[in-house]
């Protein structure tokens, strides 16, 4: 009988967390250790796994900042995905992880030093035939797949721009305080980024409008900098233009609420847990409460007039947050393994990976003219 992979899920019970482990548990080849702050709240999953789970998953209480916690929990283990908000320690996550002998699979953005920290990891990662996924989830994870998925189709693709709009009824899900805080770091830190004409660009002024299609319609949207998208271009040579383009909140979001969130983080960073509450209210009163995720890529060949659409959706943010984790751990299960440091959207093979994503009821819209 086949021992099952030991995979530790750290923010086991968050919004994104529990719906990577509902997905995975089922699976008899895994082995479910369901990690958080609170023991209460990962056995309380663990229940809820029960009636799925082809093994019971273990509930166990860590701190994933504190180093010896989280090495004696990574003892044995497989794989760690951290689908918590540690991403000002998801380099020592993983550090830890590969020198236990895991793969780590992070849902966490590429925060300022994070990729340089995770790409110093390389070679004793390849030395110990261990594979590192970062930048997991939608958005970064699922932008340079459709990118690659596109290239496929047609490889001679010279302009490519992706456009992103998420709705979320923030009333309808619990958020800790670290998480909140986290979101409004990311916010002050993640600058605007895309390939124009050649070069890369950092200018707010590089905005565009994208037409979204009903009920969203056309939004504002800004360049939002992204490894994957810089491995896109570098694998590309014909693309000339090219990024990742991020619609807003809401005018009194986009306009009032993060300006005033991130000018308070730049001036009090220790303050972040504050400022992020402070948003947090802002945005259970002053959004709307319907929801719905929208992905779409238009790309063009100019020299032989191709043209690639493709739009993922689903009504969940969450949903879609955790689906391309749960495709891309299967891909790592269920492949050769390959060693190293890789984006999401860089290690998954993209036809399965959106074959997948459809079977879990992603809608998934391809179109080559």
């Amino acid at each position: 009988m086949t021992v099952p992979q030991r995979i530790i899920l750290l923010g086991a019970y968050g919004n994104t967390g529990r719906r990577i482990a509902r997905l995975l548990a089922p699976r008899s080849d895994v082995q479910l250790v369901l990690a958080g702050r609170s023991l209460e709240k990962a056995m309380r999953l663990s229940d809820d796994l029960a009636a799925v789970a082809a093994h019971p998953p273990h509930a166990t209480a860590v701190d994933a900042t504190q180093p010896a916690e989280r090495r004696a929990l990574f003892n044995g283990a497989s794989l760690v995905i951290a689908a918590s908000s540690t991403s000002a320690h998801a380099a020592d996550i993983v550090r830890d992880a590969v020198h236990a002998g895991a793969d780590a699979y992070d849902t966490n953005l590429s925060l300022p030093g994070k990729t340089d920290a995770l790409a110093a990891l390389s070679a004793v990662t390849e030395r110990m035939g261990r594979t590192i996924i970062t930048d997991g989830g939608f958005h970064p994870g699922l932008p340079g797949a459709m990118a690659r998925h596109a290239l496929s189709l047609v490889p001679g693709l010279t302009t490519m721009r992706i456009g992103g709009a998420f709705q979320l009824n923030w009333n309808a899900y619990e958020f800790s305080r670290s998480t909140i805080g986290e979101f409004v770091e990311e916010l002050a830190l993640i600058g605007p980024e895309c390939y124009d004409n050649g070069r890369w660009v950092r200018s707010w002024s590089a905005m565009r409008p994208i037409d979204f299609g009903a009920p969203i319609g056309e939004r504002q949207c800004v360049p939002w900098a992204m490894q994957e998208m810089r491995e896109v271009v570098a694998a590309a040579p014909a693309l000339t233009t090219a990024g990742f383009f991020i619609a807003g909140f809401g005018p009194l979001i986009d306009y009032l609420a993060m300006p005033a969130a991130v000018v308070a983080y730049r001036i009090a960073p220790s303050q972040k847990i504050r400022i992020g509450g402070a948003f947090l209210w802002a945005l259970r009163h002053l959004t709307a409460r319907d929801e719905w995720t929208v992905l779409q890529l238009d790309a063009m060949d100019g020299a032989r007039g191709e043209r690639v659409k493709l739009r993922v959706s689903h009504d969940s943010g969450y949903d879609l947050t955790a689906f391309p984790v749960v495709a891309g751990v299967e891909q790592l299960l269920d492949r050769p393994r390959r060693p190293g440091v890789f984006t999401q959207a860089g290690f998954v093979e993209p036809s399965s990976f959106f074959h997948r994503l459809r079977a879990l009821g992603v809608s998934i819209q391809v179109s080559v003219t």
